[in-house]
């Protein structure tokens, strides 16, 4: 059986993926976008917001990382 501080973390992340789905929170962390991509992984959109994400951090090689993955994955 699953401890309940599992069960409270599933429910956590289940709530986190379903707001930023619905465009009520914004993407965060890698794993915010990773998640995001998952439902939409030919979104130029997304990894073009990812891009940025990282640029705003001054992460010129996460940026670098996050476009040639886009370029591989969108049509």
């Amino acid at each position: 059986a699953k401890r309940p501080r599992d069960e409270d973390e599933l429910k956590r992340l289940e709530e986190r993926e379903e707001a930023l789905a619905k465009r009520t929170a914004r993407p965060e962390t890698d794993e915010d976008f990773e998640r995001l991509l998952m439902g939409k992984p030919h979104s130029s959109e997304i990894w073009v917001r990812w891009m940025s994400f990282k640029l705003a951090s001054n992460d010129i090689e996460g940026a670098r990382s996050v476009i040639n993955k886009a370029l591989s994955r969108v049509d």
